[in-house]
């Protein structure tokens, strides 16, 4: 029986040890009411792109999976880049309904040489509703690396 009590005490004992050994607990400070930090501020660069689009293109493909409610649609545009350097240019085309809304928006990018043309062809799947609804695109042409960059927020 004695035995049994030292068991129980030694136990506590360490349970008592341990508890005390264990750092106490930070509370941490009341949270602030307003935060002092700021996003960077992302500036757009406006910059003549010397590229012209010498053609476009789009068109629903035969291809559909109704079941699936998708659809492929087909596209290309012809960039010519005026610059006197390559770039890598970018294009953008807007799928519009009746009412010049963009419904869905597609990229492509490509280097394209000095004074030569740039031929962009793709495909998306895309919503059949979505196929259904549009009625014209739009091409935007851009330059792929200037089109944001981080900028330290003056004052």
């Amino acid at each position: 029986m004695k035995t049994l009590r030292f068991v129980i005490a030694d136990f506590a004992l360490l349970a008592g040890v341990a508890a005390c050994a264990v750092a106490p607990v930070p509370i941490p400070d009341a949270m602030p009411k307003e935060a002092n930090l700021r996003p960077p501020h992302v500036v757009p660069v406006v910059k003549k792109l010397d590229a012209e689009i010498v053609d476009e293109s789009w068109h629903p493909a035969p291809i559909r999976w109704p079941r699936f409610d998708r659809g492929i649609f087909y596209w290309t545009a012809t960039i010519k880049n005026d610059a006197p350097e390559s770039r890598d240019i970018c294009v953008a085309i807007d799928l519009l309904n009746t009412r010049h809304r963009v419904l869905l928006e597609e990229r492509g990018c490509r280097v394209v040489a000095s004074g030569k043309e740039g031929h962009f062809a793709s495909n998306a799947f895309v919503n059949l509703d979505l196929l259904k609804r549009a009625t014209s695109a739009q091409v935007h042409p851009f330059e792929s690396h200037n089109i944001y960059y981080p900028k330290a927020a003056t004052g």
